[in-house]
């Protein structure tokens, strides 16, 4: 357990660390109707632990979760890094919880390319959108869980309205350092 100050300046007591395990490692989280291709794009952290998510050729869902052991009750942020491709074939993402709310299937939808929050889905989150340079950002937003389980998507998308596409296997987003963590700030 660790002590912070949250965005509101109050004195905060939460578990100080990643919930979500091997999150660089994305072929070690469940891929959906997508595959995962690593390259020389350096991560915001100047490492190499980043990988491209591609939607294959299928008309479905395209996503990749990251799954985590949660307290009910207790508020938790998820972050996740994103950069666009350059391709501008999926330049929006859906963030969503796919469980462990009481709403579940519910996030913020943002453009990667240009870094804003384009709408929600099912719920409205206040959304922190942080540069961390050479096209990175990092995308967080709290909730409260109402399990004790939880899965975290991140839905590629060619526009911002959410349904089912015709991926194309070969153009995606850049995706790193997906966390959850106790309390109303993403860990540096």
């Amino acid at each position: 357990n660790g002590t912070y100050v949250d965005r509101d300046g109050l004195l905060k007591t939460a578990e100080l660390y990643n919930k979500v395990t091997y999150s660089q490692v994305l072929s070690s989280n469940t891929l959906s109707k997508g595959s995962v291709s690593d390259d020389d794009i350096v991560s915001p952290f100047k490492n190499n632990e980043k990988s491209l998510f591609i939607p294959d050729t299928t008309t479905n869902f395209h996503y990749i979760r990251f799954n985590a052991s949660v307290t009910s009750g207790l508020v938790y942020t998820i972050s996740v890094f994103l950069k666009a491709d350059g391709s501008d074939a999926y330049n929006y993402a859906l963030i969503n919880t796919s469980s462990g709310k009481g709403s579940g299937k519910s996030g913020p939808i943002v453009n990667i390319k240009d870094a804003e929050k384009v709408g929600l889905y099912t719920n409205d989150y206040d959304t922190q959108i942080d540069d961390f340079g050479n096209g990175w950002y990092r995308y967080s937003y709290q909730f409260t869980t109402s399990l004790t389980s939880v899965g975290i998507d991140v839905n590629l998308f060619p526009s911002n309205s959410i349904g089912s596409y015709l991926g194309d296997g070969v153009n995606g987003a850049y995706i790193f350092g997906a966390q959850l963590v106790e309390g109303t700030e993403p860990l540096d």
